[in-house]
């Protein structure tokens, strides 16, 4: 009975040494992407994307509002984020709060800038949309998984790109209104 109770002691030992080693070991994870995405949109907004496009792998997950993950590139990201950096050379992409466990992120973030650049980029426009010299500013809330090397593996973004082109001009935030002429809003789907 004695040697029974030991061993069992033991066991309940050796366990929690172990379970808490994985619990460090998350937190120490949670730490460090957090710390990642908050050096990747400071650097971002300070005018240099390099720590941000350094997140994102060849290939990772993403999904915006469909029902399902898609395959997605870091260099689609890089293309995405260069049209809104030469559109808005002032872009700032500022965390609202970051918080982390394990291996996942979720980041509130408020974009801002002033649209003084002709903005293209070929999912969302055909033609190039002028500039309208006005501030732009909209919310994108993510969720963001890293995996154990420190890269992005899968994204699930929740924004309203509407308030973003709409304040662009791309198509109007009013209802009823016309889509503005020359946009990819005049095209049916």
């Amino acid at each position: 009975m004695r040697h029974t109770l030991r061993a069992i002691l033991a066991f309940g030992v050796i366990l929690s040494l172990v379970g808490g080693m994985s619990v460090s070991a998350q937190e120490d994870n949670a730490q460090r992407n957090k710390e990642l995405i908050r050096s990747a949109f400071a650097d971002l907004s300070n005018g240099d994307p390099s720590t941000f496009y350094a997140l994102f792998p060849d290939q990772f997950m993403m999904n915006q509002g469909d029902p399902v993950l898609a395959p997605m590139s870091g260099a689609d990201v890089q293309a995405y984020n260069d049209s809104l950096m030469s559109a808005m050379p002032d872009l700032q992409m500022v965390p609202d709060v970051i918080i982390a466990q394990g291996d996942w992120v979720a980041v509130p973030v408020t974009l801002s800038g002033t649209f003084t650049q002709p903005y293209s980029f070929a999912p969302i426009t055909t033609a190039p949309v002028e500039p309208n010299n006005q501030p732009i500013r909209w919310t994108e809330t993510d969720f963001i998984r890293f995996d154990e090397a420190g890269l992005i593996s899968e994204v699930w973004g929740i924004s309203d790109p509407t308030v973003q082109f709409g304040q662009m001009g791309i198509f109007p935030m009013e209802g009823g209104d016309a889509p503005a002429e020359g946009t990819s809003m005049t095209e049916p789907v």
